[in-house]
């Protein structure tokens, strides 16, 4: 008679594994970031830092959650990943951000400029910027993982 084998420990195993590939990940977002932010400030002519303060791979329906509730205004650019690898990415600005952002690119002197700071009333010019930003940054981005992986990573 043989002596029954051990039973392995696959969850503690999968979950070492996971914070592994989560820490790998936020490694590979934090020079996404950079790459990003060189983008950006070469396109506004100033010096600029982007923090990614946490990367994580969620379910859609947790996207809220995870913004700071569904009663939170942010300002959101989604974008749906294809090539090698696939899945959606979402670039989100506080409330906060926004005019900050929109000084970069648009000066409230600007014709067309309205200045509200409230997201619902930014004229198409301020939502053009908005949308440009967040463009920049999330290509910057994936080009930036698509090199340091060797795969192919192309935004919608």
């Amino acid at each position: 008679m043989r002596p029954r084998p051990r039973a392995r420990r696959p969850a503690r195993r999968a979950s070492a594994r996971v914070r592994a590939d989560l820490t790998r990940f936020r490694l590979l977002s934090e020079a996404g970031a950079r790459h990003a932010a060189v983008a950006l400030s070469q396109i506004l002519g100033r010096p600029l830092t982007l923090d990614v303060p946490w990367a994580r791979v969620l379910p859609l329906e947790k996207v809220a959650d995870m913004a700071g509730g569904a009663s939170r205004v942010v300002c959101a650019l989604s974008l749906k990943v294809y090539g090698e690898a696939r899945g959606n990415l979402l670039v989100l600005f506080s409330r906060e951000q926004i005019p900050v952002l929109l000084d970069l690119l648009v000066p409230r002197s600007s014709p067309g400029r309205n200045g509200n700071p409230d997201l619902h009333s930014l004229d198409e010019m301020e939502r053009s910027a908005l949308m440009e930003i967040g463009n920049i940054l999330a290509c910057a981005y994936l080009n930036a993982l698509s090199r340091l992986l060797g795969v192919s990573l192309l935004p919608s």
